[in-house]
């Protein structure tokens, strides 16, 4: 989770194109406008030339925009330029696109970058294809079209076959042909064919045939005749583009089946840290565990983990005492006796077949009374009776049990059974929510980021400083569930390109209420300071050296200012 360089400006393009992306975040540096493939902000417009004006951000402050000798010039505040500097909140315009030019708070610095994302700032064309040449041609609307499609293959969005697809689709609605097809040959001889229907269309011949040297062709059926040239120039150059990537494999990463970093496992706080330590020294054993704590603390996330450990050969197996009434949850955990009812055939229940292994049972608190007896003799036998059955099954299973209710305040005849607690706490750990521990919402948060985006296909620099602040100021009442959730829901409103910043969170995130303030500025002050510091400790896991180099202070000066803000621990 490293720092990168701030964003000083956002250019937000309006209007109703359909862009891969509709706003830029523009860091220190230079970038091309126009519509080529290849620029850095592309806008693939009619009005827009190929390179059509250069953004030069600087250092100090402020934007030189210059026009490189477009076609239908660049605008501030619709009044047409050829250089100047902008140093606030503007207006552009390219050719008859306009965009907004924000500056960027410094909230919306990267915050935690993320980590093995695609990202779209530089992308490169499949094979040795030159995508400039989507401009040669004079057909606006497929030129746009295909123009649209190479961008989201090059930043990664969709697959060579996904880009087929939309090619297909898009362009038999605006040729208003009858259909079209795109096939080739793969290692077996057999032919691969995309169009709408799905199957081969072999009732009538081609209008048009395109076929390309690596095998490919592209069929088309009635197309205007007033467009026909254009159709086999943009069709040829589809099929250079679908020929420079392979087939049959994403251009994403797939998901890894990792599961979501443990609580515990490199977590910052000291108390979670020590409930780890005693979990692994008592997962060796075979007494029962109850895990306590709110829900979404993860409890069954840490079940498993304490059965990985365990050396168990045999399965882990989860049963939702909540869930299922009475009948269902004995049948569920005892199984099932052939002929126990008209029609019901032998099934073995949870506790056989984790037979060697772990029965994990989640909200125990909410199990019947008369299904605590049996499960009682079950713990303290290693048999049990299916229902409707007369004779013993052997088991031997390890029991791990979670609930988010206080059942030492509900034990006795009419709540949960005394000699039950007792014995399935052997062993019980009450995990903290997030908010007792908010040391570690950097790498969580990072961690659903990075997975959700990755599953989204969305290339994306990362998490600025104003997002990350308000996820270390909400309290977190759904805890590292709702954290997930979050994410996932944010990650879905990103542009490619564009960072997760405070506005894709929901309004349970940004509807905190402030409590009053006091407005001096030796108050403002020191506030923002114990932020700056809050976030350089969190992103740099509480290295000072880090720490020091993004604050930008000495270490004469860090220490200072540590003790001064009340931050220093020892």
């Amino acid at each position: 989770m490293n720092s990168s360089p701030d964003y000083q400006f956002i250019l937000e393009i309006l209007g109703d194109l359909d862009l891969p992306a509709r706003r830029f975040y523009l860091a220190e540096g230079e970038y091309v406008v126009g519509a080529s493939a290849s620029a850095d902000i592309c806008i693939p417009a009619d009005t827009i030339s190929r390179r059509h004006a250069r953004f030069s951000v600087l250092k100090e402050g402020g934007v030189i925009l210059q026009d490189t000798n477009s076609t239908n010039g660049s605008f501030v505040e619709r009044t047409r330029i050829q250089k100047k500097l902008i140093t606030s909140q503007s207006l552009l315009g390219f050719g008859h696109v306009e965009a907004n030019l924000i500056p960027a708070s410094r909230d919306a610095g990267i915050a935690i970058a993320a980590r093995n994302l695609p990202l779209p700032a530089t992308p490169t064309p499949p094979g040795n294809v030159d995508l400039s040449t989507v401009q040669a041609t004079p057909n606006s609307q497929l030129m746009a079209s295909l123009g649209r499609h190479c961008q989201a293959l090059l930043h990664r969005e969709i697959r060579a076959e996904e880009f087929a697809r939309r090619l297909i689709d898009n362009w038999q609605t605006l040729t208003g042909a009858s259909a079209m097809e795109i096939s080739r040959r793969n290692a077996e001889g057999e032919e691969l064919v995309l169009n709408r229907s799905g199957a081969r269309i072999t009732a009538t011949t081609p209008d048009m045939d395109i076929i390309h040297p690596s095998g490919l062709h592209f069929r088309i059926w009635q197309p205007l005749p007033a467009s026909g040239m254009e159709i086999e120039a943009l069709g040829r150059l589809a099929l250079d583009i679908l020929s420079g990537c392979r087939q049959q494999e994403p251009i994403l990463p797939q998901p890894t089946e990792t599961s979501p970093p443990l609580p515990g496992v490199g977590s910052r706080n000291e108390r979670v840290k020590k409930l780890y330590a005693s979990c692994r020294k008592i997962a060796k054993g075979s007494i029962p565990v109850l895990i306590l704590g709110e829900s979404g603390t993860g409890k069954e996330v840490l079940a498993r983990w304490i059965h990985e450990q365990s050396g168990r050969q045999g399965a882990f197996v989860t049963l939702n005492c909540a869930t299922l009434g009475r009948d269902l949850l004995e049948a569920e955990l005892f199984g099932v006796e052939k002929g126990a009812a008209t029609g019901v055939e032998a099934r073995p229940g949870i506790l056989e077949r984790a037979n060697g292994g772990t029965v994990f049972l989640d909200e125990v608190g909410e199990m019947p009374p008369e299904i605590q007896a049996r499960l009682l003799r079950a713990l303290e036998d290693t048999s049990i009776y299916r229902v409707g059955g007369k004779n013993p099954v052997p088991v031997e299973v390890r029991f791990l049990a979670a609930t988010n209710r206080p059942l030492e305040e509900n034990l006795g005849e009419e709540g949960f059974r005394l000699d039950l607690f007792h014995r399935l706490a052997a062993f019980d750990i009450t995990l903290p929510p997030l908010r007792e521990r908010r040391e570690d919402i950097p790498q969580l948060a990072a961690f659903f980021f990075e997975n959700a985006a990755r599953n989204a296909g969305v290339g994306t620099p990362g998490i600025t400083r104003g997002a990350l602040s308000r996820l270390l100021d909400h309290d977190w009442p759904g805890n590292i569930r709702e954290l997930r959730n979050e994410m996932e829901r944010a990650v879905l409103l990103l542009d490619p390109g564009e960072p997760l910043d405070q506005g894709h969170f929901s309004t349970r995130i940004l509807s905190k209420k402030q409590p009053a303030t006091d407005l001096s500025l030796e108050h403002a002050v020191r506030k923002a300071e114990r932020e700056a510091f809050r976030i350089a400790l969190a992103v740099t896991d509480g290295d000072p050296g880090k720490a020091m180099e993004i604050l930008g202070l000495s270490r004469t000066s860090y220490y200072r200012k540590l003790k001064q803000l009340g931050l220093a621990t020892g």
